[in-house]
């Protein structure tokens, strides 16, 4: 597989999660099952597939932060 393409105005799931506070794996578990109160990005699986794939967005991110008082 390789490293993902870089596309601006996306965020990783890790960057995301570090800037949360939190981990990984709880932003996936938080995407997943919406339960941020702003939607952040989109958590979607193809058919047949095993894995699930997370879009993170740069602007709904920052909403989030600021709603959760993480920056000014």
């Amino acid at each position: 597989m390789g490293k993902p393409i870089e596309i601006e105005g996306r965020v990783s799931v890790e960057e995301a999660a570090r800037r949360l506070g939190m981990t990984a794996e709880s932003l996936r578990h938080c995407m997943k099952y919406n339960l941020f109160p702003i939607q952040i990005g989109v958590a979607f699986k193809q058919p047949g597939a095993i894995n699930t794939t997370y879009y993170i967005y740069e602007r709904p991110l920052e909403k989030l932060e600021q709603f959760w008082g993480l920056v000014d």
